[in-house]
């Protein structure tokens, strides 16, 4: 299933977190964009069993240059404010709920 996705509509010069914002629900892997933009915060909700991981990618088709891992193995929720440059792309690849805003 891939990712539900909301883009925000505000006019200007973007100041926010992150124009979109999207929800993966399940463990797998979405390309959120082809060309360069910002990943911008990710929020993890894992269960902790079995260990959560979640990867970011700054590439347009493929797992490689990874920007960013964590690996969670207790439950709850992580929010990791993050605000990286991305020059090719945002890809996510995941094993739990997690809510990616970017731009």
């Amino acid at each position: 299933m891939a990712s539900i996705n909301r883009t925000g509509t505000q006019s200007g010069t973007e100041v926010s977190a992150g124009s979109n914002t999207s929800l993966i629900v399940l463990a797998e892997t979405n390309q959120l964009k082809a060309s360069g933009g910002r990943l911008c915060k990710i929020i993890t909700f894992a269960t902790g069993t079995p260990v959560a991981t979640i990867d970011c990618y700054d590439h347009s088709s493929t797992n490689t240059n990874k920007v960013f891992s964590r690996v969670i193995s207790a439950a709850g929720v992580t929010i990791d404010d993050l605000s990286l440059p991305m020059q090719d792309g945002i890809r996510v690849v995941t094993t739990t709920s997690v809510t990616v805003t970017w731009s």
